[in-house]
């Protein structure tokens, strides 16, 4: 009587394991690497336009007698900048009184706010962030606190002044950082690969 053949099943060595595991490992560890190059790479170019931005706003103000700003849409992702011709008064959150006397008061509070517009002959207007940079937060000097989502604002003067302040970029994930820090009165630009406390930056 012929014996039947038995079909071998053969089984992954320990060896043959261990090698497919880092393989895979290797593999992830390659692509987290890609995306976190992808990053740096987009927010240093993201950085270097926002840098372009602050310095344009800053020499506008102090040649042309005019008062600008930038403001960070969080909604958005974009910034834009924008122009006024009128005297303005920068005050902190706690400066502004929290309750108005009158209806003409109240509106004469808000006129400085809203004569500003769009900077529309000036190389800067919507610039909208790439698709993997986002703002993470924005801190300046006049505003109490971080600022992560609605409209920041960063005010430049007409005899060459600014505000302090930290500009944090992230991936969606907020994993990977990038970050500007302005310094004021000169709006020179700092940027770091990495996430910047705000309180550090005054502490110092």
């Amino acid at each position: 009587m012929k014996k039947e053949k038995r079909n071998k099943i053969s089984g992954f060595t320990l060896i043959e394991v261990l090698v497919a595991v880092g393989i895979v490992a290797l593999m992830m560890g390659l692509t987290v690497g890609l995306i976190g190059g992808s990053f740096h790479h987009e927010a240093k170019n993201e950085a270097a336009r926002l840098m372009g931005a602050i310095r344009y706003a800053y020499n506008e103000a102090a040649s042309n007698n005019l008062y600008y700003r930038i403001v960070f849409d969080f909604e958005k992702q974009a910034y834009r900048v924008e122009s006024s011709e009128e005297p303005f008064l920068l005050t902190t959150e706690s400066d502004k009184p929290k309750n108005k006397k009158s209806k003409k008061e109240d509106e004469e509070s808000e006129s400085p706010e809203e004569s500003f517009t769009a900077d529309e002959e000036g190389p800067v207007k919507s610039v909208k962030l790439s698709d993997l940079v986002r703002f993470k937060d924005i801190y300046v000097e006049h505003q109490e606190g971080l600022i992560s989502e609605g409209e920041a604002y960063l005010y430049f003067f007409p005899r060459g002044q600014t505000e302090q302040a930290v500009i944090n970029l992230s991936d969606e994930e907020e994993e990977n950082f990038y970050s500007l820090v302005v310094e004021p009165l000169t709006a020179k630009c700092q940027a770091k690969a990495e996430y910047v406390e705000f309180s550090e930056i005054l502490s110092k």
